[in-house]
């Protein structure tokens, strides 16, 4: 059995959302009762506490690329910013 919820939005959010149902076809109401199960799939589970786990954040590392720039961290100014190069 089904629960009724009533949502208030912020006017650019219910726009957005507004927007995406009529792209689909759907009126928002039925767009939120479809995307909202894919959206809550694609959280990571809340631990018992209710807090979001912070595994995810020692795994950041994972993102990181060889650029094959060896001295990066100590010339990062001369990357980003042109800066001229320094001995560090």
């Amino acid at each position: 059995m089904g629960q009724t919820v009533t949502l208030e939005l912020p006017s650019e959010i219910y726009e957005a959302v507004k927007k995406a149902a009529a792209d689909n076809g759907q009126t928002p109401a039925v767009w939120i009762a479809c995307e909202l199960p894919r959206l809550l799939a694609a959280q990571q589970p809340f631990e018992d506490n209710g807090l979001m786990p912070v595994a995810s954040l020692y795994r950041f590392h994972e993102l990181a690329i060889d650029t094959g720039i060896t001295d990066l961290a100590e010339q990062h100014d001369h990357y980003l910013y042109g800066q001229s190069m320094h001995d560090a």
